[in-house]
């Protein structure tokens, strides 16, 4: 149970450290023992680089980020423009030729619909 103790403190420490130079908000804003948390091995300015450089990829892997995201009204915007290029794209394709399934027209035509298919799933 010492490494845990051990971990919290550390954690409060480097939160409390960081706190206004990354913006955080926190629930704590100070720490009666604050040196119980300071480790030699943390390099706070390190630390700084790194939270900066990977909070966003953190944030986007939260599951209620999307919910968030997606009620969002200039995304719902956005959103509803990406369906109405994307279905004017399909529409533009027509029909699937008539053939059989391994006929080069029908092969194209489902070829282009795959890859607009996954291009507006990746927009999405």
């Amino acid at each position: 149970m010492q490494g845990l103790n051990e971990a919290v403190e550390v954690y409060l420490y480097c939160e409390i450290a960081l706190r206004e130079k990354l913006g955080l908000l926190t629930f704590s804003e100070s720490m009666h023992y604050s040196d119980l948390g300071r480790s030699e091995w943390i390099d706070l300015r390190q630390l700084a680089k790194e939270v900066n450089a990977t909070y966003l990829d953190q944030v986007v892997q939260i599951p209620v980020f999307e919910k968030i995201f997606l009620e969002d009204p200039s995304v719902q915007l956005e959103m509803q423009k990406l369906k109405e290029d994307f279905d004017k794209l399909v529409e533009s394709f027509g029909e699937c030729p008539v053939g059989a399934e391994l006929d080069s027209e029908v092969l194209d035509w489902y070829t282009r619909m795959g890859e607009c298919s996954a291009a507006y799933e990746t927009s999405c």
